[in-house]
């Protein structure tokens, strides 16, 4: 068995995408370098789709008798006070991720993360072997240093009202995820169709509506730059800002309500 800090690498890839620095190559609880039991505590938002990591442990420990996995958790909306808590208090977490309002960039710009790169290369990690694209490695890496490893994985659904394509006489979008007839600008073209403007709030009926991410991020996801591009690298800073840009409003997503007319 290797060492604790091949252990931590271990707790990330069960649990999530970011180490914080309590997490080193120094054993805990007392035990000594080498094969003595350590824990691994790993800090979640007390939720179902997050918890559900305590199942997964039972067969971590079995594999690694000397490891302990420590689950830590608090209700959501406590999520980024208690972190901060900790982390003030000296306890931070072994393992975590971003489930609050705080980002990556933002653990990393106060230096709390750790560099993964030597456990990585020690336990020859390869993404592709936990079924990770390799350049998802990326969102995680600075100046060549690797500071998480994803884990989670999400899917954008599309949900329709039935009816309301009915009573407009619009086909129903495609049921097959590989069906290529359903572009971007297919959707906005259908939206549109299914929009009803109108003054009276009562009566207006949207073509789209957004359910994922930020306002500020939507753009970024079709494409615009919308920061400047030392802010992914400088803690978070942006320099400038590219919201008025014709690249920005032709990707701008937010709009909750298509006009007939465009």
């Amino acid at each position: 068995m290797k060492r604790n800090k091949t252990a931590c690498l271990g707790a990330i890839l069960l649990t999530g995408a970011v180490l914080l620095p309590a997490c080193s190559s120094d054993t805990k609880d007392g035990g000594a370098k080498g094969d003595s039991a350590v824990t691994i505590t790993q800090f979640v938002p007390d939720v179902p789709d997050k918890i559900f990591v305590e199942k997964l442990i039972p067969e971590f420990e079995a594999k690694h008798p000397n490891i302990k996995v420590k689950i830590m958790k608090t209700p959501y909306e406590e999520f980024d006070s208690k972190m901060q808590a900790m982390i003030a208090a000296g306890t931070a977490p072994d393992v975590t991720s971003h489930w609050g309002e705080g980002g990556f960039i933002e653990y990393y710009d106060k230096g709390l993360l750790r560099d993964l790169t030597d456990l990585m290369k020690e336990d020859n990690f390869k993404a592709s072997d936990y079924g990770i694209p390799d350049n998802l490695l990326d969102i995680y890496k600075i100046d060549g240093k690797n500071y998480g490893i994803p884990v989670y994985s999400y899917v954008t659904m599309l949900l329709y009202n039935k009816d309301m394509f009915d009573k407009a006489g619009v086909p129903y979008p495609p049921s097959s995820y590989e069906d290529k007839s359903w572009t971007f600008d297919k959707m906005i073209e259908t939206a549109k169709k299914l929009s009803k403007p109108s003054d009276d709030f009562e009566k207006v009926e949207f073509g789209v509506d957004w359910g994922w991410g930020d306002r500020d991020m939507r753009p970024v996801y079709f494409g615009a730059k919308v920061y400047s591009d030392d802010t992914w690298t400088n803690g978070g800073h942006a320099t400038s800002f590219h919201f008025n840009s014709p690249e920005s409003r032709q990707n701008q997503p937010a709009l909750v309500r298509l006009d007939s007319e465009g």
